[in-house]
């Protein structure tokens, strides 16, 4: 009797083909949304490479969730009474967005003149507070860094700053104010990886993005220089199937911060991972 010719198979847990099968051996595949599981070979020397799907889960702070997880990879969502914190992706793909409920803000009576102050971290200002709007751009004080803002429940704002000569007793609270993910989607919400008062403090800082692969996605450096380029979306690095005038696919990238690129060694580097998605 003449043998029937080996087969490869893609498919998911329950036998559906991911792709079409092939004749002959063939090794294991990556599918966008899907975690390869196992590979299994039967008595005729047929290969079955089995995946399942990888689950997104919409859950507040505590993990309780907002809605049913799905399968697949799925983007941030909205929720009534609650705001979006941060996407963490685990070792197997897993997508968890995290939210927190809104906290309630008193109105400001209709006479209430609002007011615009920059203050040091012991409150004394460092120049002259602006009464009758809200000033959305913290500007730039010489000699002292950017390092929080402060709305109070009537509205006004106060932008606290401390000298530079902090900068360096500053990195762990640079490494951990770092975003986990943004949306450039022209929305004028969260467009750009932007680390708030980092080139204050470290004008030659250099900030470099890598995809899943390891190719250079997107390179900055500061150069000494005010008004810092942040990523915001596009490629300016060796990698880019899409061109330059399309933005990076929806995914994980991950990112080597230099605090100064002319200096070595660990405490001169933070990296991590972020998450670029462009549902609003």
């Amino acid at each position: 009797m003449r043998r029937m010719p080996v087969v490869t198979e893609w498919v998911d847990e329950n036998g559906n083909p991911l792709k079409p099968l092939e004749k002959g051996k063939h090794a294991k595949d990556k599918f966008d949304g899907y975690k390869f599981v196992e590979t299994t070979v039967d008595a005729d020397g047929n290969i079955k490479h089995i995946y399942k799907p990888v689950v997104t889960e919409w859950v507040d702070e505590n993990g309780n969730p907002l809605k049913p997880l799905e399968k697949g990879k799925h983007a941030k969502d909205k929720f009534d009474g609650y705001v979006f914190v941060e996407t963490t992706v685990d070792a197997d793909g897993n997508i968890k967005h995290i939210y927190k409920k809104e906290e309630e803000v008193c109105p400001a009576p209709e006479d209430k003149i609002l007011k615009t102050e920059w203050v040091d971290e012991e409150g004394n200002p460092l120049k002259d507070p602006v009464t009758g709007k809200i000033l959305s751009d913290v500007g730039v004080i010489d000699g002292y860094v950017f390092i929080d803002a402060i709305v109070d429940t009537e509205g006004n704002i106060k932008y606290i700053f401390e000298k530079k000569n902090d900068c360096e007793s500053r990195k762990p609270k640079f490494r951990n104010s770092i975003p986990k993910g943004f949306s450039p989607n022209g929305d004028g919400v969260n467009d750009l990886f932007e680390v708030r008062g980092l080139g204050d403090c470290f004008p030659d800082f250099r900030l470099r993005f890598y995809n899943r692969w390891g190719n250079l996605v997107y390179d900055s450096e500061n150069g000494n220089r005010k008004g810092t380029k942040w990523w915001d979306g596009y490629s300016n690095g060796r990698w880019n199937v899409l061109g330059k005038e399309n933005k990076v696919p929806v995914g994980t990238y991950f990112y080597i911060l230099e605090f100064d690129k002319n200096r070595k060694g660990k405490d001169n580097t933070a990296n991590g991972w972020v998450y670029v998605n462009y549902n609003k």
